[in-house]
């Protein structure tokens, strides 16, 4: 999502993408430019053996993805959610990137934010670490493997308003960056069931937020979707290890990460779950100005 959403054109082997979220350019132009969000995809689904677990990313053999980012470079939003209480978040890379000013959204009546002083790009996969001074209570990197079928939840601002949704896992992609030869990073795709409140369109400004499995810990970051058929994407745990390991490796980053909040979470409630980690500001709007 370029600017806006640039999650920039997406074009599928597997999976054939024909626009992109806020802010993308394609073929048809489903978000508002002002909201990030991922590409939207339309393909086959990933073959997936039932209630069995998911193998490691093959990226040479997983369906592609490939992006061609835009250069556009303008004012636009997405959600990001505390990992650490000193002050730790993380979102995806397209939120993020070529902002002149990046705030997290604190009282949205008063439009009063704060400001990230640090970004810490993947150079790769499309997620990004943001320092502030401080972080609200941290939601925990999950340490299970996973399955297909399994729910996830994922949690944040679709379209700038808070909103969350519920999908099952269906398997993986690989994203490559168009333009770069060795960028290649796993992606993991589910279904979308549900969404809270009930609204129609794009999801975009959800990129960045958590996908949350049944523990409440974070199992993927919310990087796209493929809207007419349903099906949300997110950038995998092992982008997030690699981000973390770079980022801990770099001047004034600090050596680990006191990952804490867990709380179970379901089909029924996972709304209800989304609206206390907004009102606590695990999770947060992000706000990407451009000068």
């Amino acid at each position: 999502m370029r600017r806006i959403d640039v999650f920039a054109v997406l074009l599928l082997i597997g999976f054939a993408i024909n626009s992109f979220l806020p802010g993308e350019k394609g073929a048809e132009p489903y978000f508002n430019k002002h909201e990030r969000t991922p590409p939207i995809v339309h393909s086959t689904d990933p073959s997936a053996p039932p209630s069995s677990q998911v193998p490691e990313p093959d990226l040479e053999h997983d369906p592609k993805v490939f992006v061609k980012p835009d250069t556009e470079r303008t004012d636009s939003s997405g959600t990001a959610f505390s990992i650490d209480d000193d002050g730790f978040w993380l979102t995806a890379r397209h939120v993020a990137r070529d902002c002149d000013r990046l705030f997290l959204i604190v009282d949205h009546k008063r439009r009063k934010g704060i400001r990230v002083r640090d970004v810490f790009l993947h150079p790769n996969a499309d997620v990004a670490l943001l320092r502030t001074n401080s972080a609200p209570p941290a939601l925990r990197l999950s340490d299970t493997p996973l399955t297909y079928g399994e729910l996830g939840f994922g949690l944040g601002y679709p379209k700038g308003d808070p909103g969350d949704i519920a999908g099952r896992l269906m398997g993986r992609a690989s994203l490559k960056i168009i333009g770069r030869r060795e960028a290649k990073s796993p992606l993991l795709v589910w279904s979308e069931e549900i969404r809270r409140p009930e609204r129609d369109g794009s999801l975009g400004g959800l990129s960045g937020g958590p996908m949350l499995d049944v523990n409440g810990d974070i199992v993927g970051v919310v990087v796209a979707e493929a809207r007419r058929r349903g099906r949300v994407m997110t950038a995998d745990l092992l982008s997030v290890a690699e981000l973390i390991d770079d980022a801990i490796s770099a001047p004034d980053f600090k050596t680990a990460f006191d990952l804490e909040v867990r709380r179970g979470i379901g089909e029924s409630d996972f709304d209800t779950h989304g609206k206390h980690l907004r009102k606590n500001l695990t999770i947060a709007k992000a706000v990407c100005l451009v000068d």
